[in-house]
């Protein structure tokens, strides 16, 4: 999904230089604006979160019924970008 949300931004040619800056500007120019689905946008920001918990906290876990779950959110997230191109 990241490197998704950084292609729609490039299309802008806007260009993020953290994980936290492509959440920021991807709201700003997608979801501010209506063009991108802001539930399906909420994948993202849930995918950010765990992606930070998994490398810096040592008592996060995640099942595989975790992962299934983030894979069909990032389906729905590429089938929403897609739209846009």
């Amino acid at each position: 999904m990241f490197q998704v949300a950084t292609a729609l931004l490039t299309k802008k040619n806007i260009v993020a230089k953290s994980h936290e800056g492509l959440i920021m500007l991807f709201g700003r120019e997608y979801i501010k604006t209506g063009i991108f689905d802001k539930h399906v946008f909420g994948f993202l920001t849930k995918a950010k979160t765990d992606r930070k918990d998994s490398s810096y906290d040592s008592f996060a876990t995640f099942s595989e019924e975790d992962a299934h779950s983030v894979l069909e959110e990032a389906e729905i997230f590429i089938q929403e970008a897609e739209k846009l191109i």
